[in-house]
């Protein structure tokens, strides 16, 4: 459930061209996306990243950002789901991964 949440906020992100966290382009930040799709949740939790091209330099930079580190292993969370796509961002094609965490 959690992938296709965060496959539905990359798509998202790259349709309305809204890099965010709170989606204001679209109305549909992580939480309502969970939602809507059936994933009621106690926590829920989101991080972002554009331009990369592996998943393990993905990682090494949330791991070196204290707020996505944060998320990732907080033991608020016992599931994880993620996606990345590919697409055109503002002219620029990109890669979009979002991970979504919860509970």
């Amino acid at each position: 459930m959690l992938d296709y949440v965060a496959y539905i906020r990359a798509k998202t992100i790259l349709d309305t061209q809204d890099y965010s966290h709170e989606a204001t382009q679209s109305g549909l930040p992580y939480t309502k996306v969970a939602i809507n799709l059936g994933y009621f949740y106690e926590n829920l939790g989101e991080n972002l990243a554009m331009g990369f091209t592996n998943k393990e330099d993905i990682i090494s930079e949330w791991t070196k950002s204290k707020i996505h580190a944060d998320i990732m292993f907080s033991s608020d969370y016992i599931e994880a789901g993620s996606y990345t796509i590919e697409g055109d961002f503002y002219g620029i094609n990109s890669n979009v991964t979002v991970l979504i965490l919860g509970k």
